[in-house]
């Protein structure tokens, strides 16, 4: 997560401008987007009040930090809205077709040569829990995952996935694609060709996706 933040932190330009973080929770990135960037205005969306209330109360003494409870699929903000739209660890959780919405909804909110930057982990190939091969390959992905979590942070952080994996294989919110389909969307919503910035270790396909709209 660290190094993911780390990344996408540094694909932000010089002057952000106005910033929206998609699923934001209790406001991690936004803290680190605020100290990166003090002079920018900030918003934070997620659909879940008790994150945001957290994250009201962490931000209270800050005037340049609002909140939107609402959906990556469907943001509640006026059209060119936006100058940057950051998100980690957080679009995986939207069904596939809400992820076409989620590209098309950021590319509106975004203005002319606005940028957007996301980190989240994806999967090796698209499927179904009713495809037995898509599910042995998540089996596969997530065990080797759980394997290099015990083997760098430790006991805790492992079993967290393990208790995800049943949600994982039924994509029960937890409705991981590959990079492939995210820039597949984007493409389709008009952005500019998306680049994308890996995370080391490769293979737990953890990825920051930087896509531009156009100037014009």
């Amino acid at each position: 997560m660290r190094r993911l933040w780390e990344l996408i932190l540094a694909e932000l330009p010089e002057r952000p401008g106005s910033i929206l973080d998609l699923g934001t929770g209790t406001g991690a990135l936004l803290a680190l987007v605020r100290a990166r960037s003090p002079e920018c205005l900030l918003t934070g969306l997620d659909p879940a009040p008790a994150m945001l209330e957290k994250a009201r109360q962490k931000f209270a003494s800050d005037p340049a930090i609002s909140f939107i409870q609402g959906s990556a699929a469907r943001i509640t903000a006026p059209d060119q809205s936006f100058d940057t739209v950051v998100s980690n660890f957080a679009l995986h959780h939207l069904e596939h077709d809400q992820k076409r919405q989620c590209a098309e909804e950021i590319f509106r909110v975004l203005r002319p040569g606005g940028l957007l930057i996301f980190g989240d982990q994806h999967c090796r190939k698209m499927g179904s829990p009713d495809d037995v091969s898509w599910m042995e390959d998540m089996l596969d992905l997530f065990t080797r995952k759980a394997h290099h979590y015990l083997t760098t942070a430790g006991k805790n952080r492992m079993l967290l996935q393990i208790e995800l994996l049943p949600r994982i294989l039924t994509a029960d919110g937890e409705v991981l694609c590959t990079v492939g389909f995210w820039l597949e969307c984007l493409t389709r919503a008009g952005f500019l060709p998306p680049r994308v910035v890996v995370a080391e270790p490769a293979f737990l396909l953890h990825r920051v996706i930087v896509a531009r709209k156009p100037d014009v």
